[in-house]
């Protein structure tokens, strides 16, 4: 190992003495020249050192790539991403990334605001008329221009038992929406209108009440859509007819 280290220290004081010079102008090394003496002197440290698994390990320049093409290799070998992540309950986005409306309708039934195990309660249908008589003592009749929507609810005693059905005291107000029209229902004092309805229904028996709204003439001769909804208690809730 000593000779080796004259060897180094006999290197190290030759380019020394190149570099120095007596008086005269330094030598000026070629790049070739200079870059053997820095892999010559790196290369002795390197051999030399006691810990040099923690200092510097020699590399072959050769081996060594350009960082620009390094770095482009690397950003080619990454892969992208393209995943997207959708939470539990949330709308997946549709073409053009607009979210896609649950088809299903959402609301409540006649029957499960209304009704209860033994009577049952639900919309069969919608009349048009300029008038709506209740049996032979009381009719509603429309202002010129205008008509009925009249809608009708069967409510129907399933049991063996009469049942009282009191919608007063629940205070339901109405509301329809026809061709994109917002109608209120009509206050009526009618004894079978649903919204106000009080009465006992016999065992096995079925009552037909009724909620009326009033449209033009126009929309009543054309009905495309028609939603309901109630306000009860302070909460709105759509209607499923």
């Amino acid at each position: 190992m000593g000779k080796s280290r004259m060897k180094a220290v006999a290197a190290i004081c030759t380019a020394t003495l190149l570099l120095g010079g007596c008086g005269e102008a330094p030598y000026e090394l070629t790049q070739s020249e200079e870059s053997l003496i820095v892999n010559y002197a790196a290369h002795v440290v390197a051999k030399f050192n006691v810990k040099q698994k923690d200092g510097i390990t020699y590399v072959d320049p050769s081996k060594l790539q350009p960082q620009e093409e390094t770095e482009t290799e690397l950003a080619e070998e990454t892969p992208q991403d393209t995943s997207t992540e959708t939470a539990d309950g949330a709308q997946n986005a549709g073409e053009g990334g607009q979210p896609q409306e649950n088809a299903e309708q959402t609301g409540k039934t006649l029957q499960d605001l209304f009704g209860t195990d033994g009577l049952s309660v639900s919309y069969t249908g919608y009349d048009v008329n300029a008038s709506y008589v209740e049996e032979d003592y009381y009719s509603l009749n429309a202002p010129a221009g205008s008509t009925y929507v009249i809608l009708n609810v069967n409510v129907t005693n399933n049991t063996n038992q009469d049942i009282t059905l009191d919608n007063l005291s629940k205070k339901p107000s109405f509301k329809a929406t026809i061709n994109g029209e917002e109608v209120p229902a009509e206050t009526t004092i009618l004894l079978t209108d649903f919204s106000t309805y009080q009465g006992t229904i016999a065992a096995g028996q079925s009552v037909n009440t009724v909620l009326i709204f009033k449209v033009n003439e126009e929309t009543g001769a054309n009905i495309t859509d028609m939603n309901l909804e109630v306000n009860m208690n302070g909460e709105k809730i759509a209607v499923i007819l």
